[in-house]
């Protein structure tokens, strides 16, 4: 029912007597005698971005992920030396080494009630072998209200940049962040927090915690103020996310413009013992932009030592996602003051400020091939695809254009559920009569269309809803409707346009992507309109203001051909002609 996404055992889930979200989830859920046993995970089996799952029960559930790689670094031919802006000349120590960089061995789930929720790990830095925090077990548990607010206790990371909201580790890079957020950002941390939405297109997160960085700093070494706070509100404009885990770069191959806009600001009053080593794990000290930490000993003169200093940065990061690009980009400011220590006094604010940007596109080669199924000659192999044998003539379109009919003005028809998941679109069918009261819907589930979609479909019957079985007659009603959503399968959005209709597609994009293609390459012709799963119906309400009936000669002027049977039969009479059929 919302655009966040719902992710079984991460932003959802279920036991004996409830169901839980989390994190924006918002659906309506359905139980029932005839629900298949194979619907709940069983232990073992694996749940995409959320792990695997080790154990289940009506009291707790446990998540498994495995996160690693190795590295090698070779820094012989920088320069061994550079002199700071104080004029001091520093050493380089030049490394060349092989490391397995990272371990990160996180285990999630929920305990005695899905709403207490855990997330305890394992995390090694291998190159920091003998540092205090080289080895790390730590983690947090939060307790989940409802989508507007849950609140956390533990240790994550303080979200004072848009890196640290919890993406990790899905970046750009493997692990690493560009060198302004490295800059100014904050750390990992101990504290408490609300997390939430205000609207399902505005989510926020305030922290209040002990200091910027907990990793390689003990309790002892904290002061007693907890004067550390951070806050971030995020603004989806246009889908109401920014793909999976909010993170970067367009993975998620948005065919829907995704934006977004986010704000931070932070304060910490921070003290020498309270910072981690020098060469601390994840070290965020705060430092000058020559790389110089702030608390060194005669930094900014011969007897002057900062042993204090008020922290507060703000930063304001934007982006925008889509079909596989994504342009990002994020300024911060960070101001310095109240300086306190030896021969302190005459030291002023300090303002820095700096920015990062990146272009990132996705490559789809790795589905190109030859795909003439449709016209297109591009992204789809299916004889690698769907394991064929034999190479592959395609002849066109195969489809018997419907008689004449008298137009339904009033009439949205939805059709889906070929390949067992046509619930969304069903669901979207009832959320855009929700929006036009004047319209009345006919809902035509195929063949296969599972359990989920006939128990959404029954619920949904009334005098405005009307289901029908879909044999033979999708093409007649098409053809008399205003309106027509459907998937983007062969079948329906063939009977759509061979109907006149312009189709509003909601396409299949797992575990194949010929439904994602096909609907593109007609959204590029102007032959359909595309909406992604999860869109929001308003959004998807505008398309039907919008002239839905093709114009006479809009197929032909786009070089689709529906003389796919003619054409198949004059190839097979080719075929047997010259003795063979290959």
């Amino acid at each position: 029912m919302g655009d966040a996404p719902c992710l079984l055992g991460r932003t959802w889930g279920y036991d004996q007597g409830s169901v839980w979200v989390s994190d924006g989830c918002s659906a309506e859920f359905g139980t029932g005698p005839g629900e298949p046993e194979t619907t709940k995970p069983k232990p073992l089996s694996h749940i995409p971005n959320v792990g695997f799952l080790l154990f289940a029960s009506d009291e707790a559930e446990i998540y498994f992920r495995l996160f690693t790689y190795g590295r090698y670094l070779n820094q012989r031919n920088l320069d061994p030396t550079y002199v700071d802006a104080f004029g001091n000349e520093k050493t380089i120590q030049l490394r060349q080494d092989i490391q397995l960089q990272k371990f990160f061995a996180p285990f999630s789930g929920w305990f005695l009630t899905p709403k207490m929720r855990y997330y305890l790990y394992v995390w090694s830095s291998n190159p920091s072998q003998g540092d205090p925090a080289q080895v790390v077990g730590a983690g947090n548990i939060t307790w989940n209200f409802n989508r507007f607010v849950s609140v956390g206790i533990g240790i994550t990371s303080l979200p004072t940049v848009r890196s640290t909201e919890g993406q990790f580790p899905y970046w750009l890079g493997v692990d690493d962040r560009l060198i302004a957020d490295e800059f100014f950002r904050g750390s990992y941390t101990s504290g408490v927090w609300l997390k939430g939405e205000f609207h399902t297109k505005v989510k926020y997160m305030a922290m209040f915690a002990n200091n910027l960085s907990t990793l390689g700093v003990s309790a002892s070494q904290i002061d007693n103020r907890m004067d550390t706070q951070s806050f971030v509100v995020q603004w989806l404009p246009t889908t109401g996310e920014f793909g999976e885990w909010n993170g970067f770069g367009d993975y998620d191959a948005h065919e829907k413009l995704a934006t977004r806009i986010g704000v931070h600001y932070s304060h910490s009053l921070e003290e020498k013992q309270s910072q981690p080593g020098t060469e601390g794990i994840e070290n965020s000290q705060i430092r000058l932009t020559d790389g110089s930490v702030i608390f060194t000993p005669n930094l900014f003169g011969p007897g002057i030592t900062v042993n204090e200093v008020d922290y507060r940065m703000s930063s304001v990061d934007a982006g925008v996602k889509y079909k596989g690009m994504a342009v990002e980009g994020e300024y911060y400011w960070r101001w310095l003051s109240n300086f306190t220590g030896v021969n302190t006094s005459n030291m002023r604010i300090g303002v820095s400020a700096g920015n990062r940007g990146a272009v990132q596109a996705v490559s789809t080669q790795d589905y190109t091939a030859a795909y003439r199924g449709i016209g297109l000659e591009t992204n789809v192999d299916f004889e690698a695809e769907y394991g064929l044998s034999l190479p592959l003539h395609y002849c066109g379109w195969v489809v018997e254009r419907p008689g004449p009919s008298r137009l339904r003005r009033n009439l949205l028809v939805v059709a889906a559920g070929g390949g067992g998941d046509g619930a969304a679109v069903f669901e979207m069918g009832a959320r855009l009569l929700a929006y036009r009261t004047d319209m009345a819907g006919l809902f035509t589930p195929g063949p296969y269309a599972g359990v989920d979609a006939m128990r959404r479909l029954s619920s949904l019957a009334n005098d405005r809803v009307h289901v029908v079985s879909p044999l033979g007659v999708s093409g007649r009603w098409f053809s008399r409707a205003a309106a027509v959503l459907c998937m983007a399968g062969y079948n329906s959005t063939l009977e759509a346009l061979a109907a006149g209709q312009r189709p509003i597609l909601m396409p299949r994009r797992n575990p194949r992507r010929e439904q994602a293609i096909r609907a593109e390459w007609l959204d590029g012709l102007q032959l359909a309109d595309v909406v992604p799963a999860g869109a929001d119906p308003a959004d998807v309400a505008s398309l039907l203001q919008r002239p839905r009936r093709l114009p006479d000669g809009a197929l032909e002027s786009a070089g689709i051909n529906l003389d796919g049977a003619l054409n198949a039969a004059r190839r097979l009479h080719a075929f047997s002609a010259a003795g063979s059929l290959r």
